[in-house]
């Protein structure tokens, strides 16, 4: 199931270094985008959906709009907001 405004780019165990746009999403704080849960597929099982969060957080290049959920314990999907800049 591809969902055209995000796009899946990781699973990883919490803590586990993780880039996005060159920033290490756990060195960065995030900032929780009021009333923007949505629902998106499991990256790697697209029958299971999960309820991901929205946040931004500034990296170099600028704030990036990115989706989380903890999927298992302390495992995280993570998905990019894919619009173009």
């Amino acid at each position: 199931m591809k969902v055209p405004e995000w796009k899946a780019v990781g699973i990883i165990g919490e803590g586990t270094e993780f880039l996005i746009e060159d920033a290490n999403v756990w060195d960065k704080q995030w900032q929780r985008i009021s009333g923007s849960r949505i629902t998106l597929p499991h990256p790697s099982y697209s029958g299971q959906t999960h309820n991901f969060d929205v946040y931004s957080m500034t990296t170099d290049t600028g704030p990036v709009m990115f989706a989380t959920a903890e999927v298992s314990a302390n495992v995280w999907a993570f998905y990019v907001h894919n619009v173009p800049r």
